[in-house]
């Protein structure tokens, strides 16, 4: 079950001192950690499915590009995109995940909105956007160990979330597409401090 933002242990904390440890080190407990979160994400439920609530676990996603997913443009409007950009450590970088009785996940951005493959599309290249949430299955995520303490983040479609083409840049969106273990659909979760609406 999840814990507050104030106990939660679940991600890696970049403000902490494990931080100062060596590359190595820093690697081996980013995979403790995501192994803990996993097992944890992954266990059922007891509670039941409520809503969306900003009770989960506060989290930057830093994508394969050391760049983290980001609401583009800070925007409060629903179909707002979902793409990659240089991690500032500002509220538009932090989502909720929240467990749901079934065992998936939402993720919550910033204002209270839901990631949400657009128009509930199954395709390759769908867009990743917020989206007033409605627990529909395409706002649903389940997590999957990848290598080096990273997860996939999978859709209701079988597919994984995905930095468009494998691209480097900001503002490269992300997309849903076709799972295929490449380092641009590998994310690490790193902890963060909630400061959303």
């Amino acid at each position: 079950m999840f814990t507050s933002p104030g106990v939660n242990r679940l991600f890696m904390t970049k403000k902490e001192p494990i931080m100062r440890l060596s590359t190595t080190a820093r690697a081996a407990a980013s995979c403790a950690v995501t192994a803990i979160a996993l097992t944890t994400l992954s266990a059922p439920s007891a509670v039941a499915d409520t809503g969306p609530s900003h009770g989960g676990s506060v989290v930057e996603i830093q994508t394969h590009a050391d760049k983290c997913f980001d609401v583009a443009g800070i925007s409060a409007e629903d179909g707002a995109p979902i793409i990659q950009f240089g991690c500032d450590e500002e509220v538009h970088q932090r989502f909720n995940i929240r467990r749901l009785a079934d065992g998936s996940v939402t993720i919550q951005t910033f204002n209270g909105k839901c990631l949400d493959v657009r128009h509930g599309s199954a395709d390759d290249g769908a867009p990743i956007v917020q989206f007033r949430c409605h627990l529909g299955a395409n706002q649903r995520f389940r997590f999957a160990p990848a290598s080096r303490g990273r997860v996939e983040i999978r859709t209701f479609a079988g597919k994984c979330l995905d930095v468009r083409e494998g691209s480097l840049n900001d503002g490269a969106p992300i997309v849903q597409f076709q799972c295929h273990r490449g380092a641009n659909q590998r994310f690490l979760l790193v902890s963060e401090p909630w400061f959303g609406m």
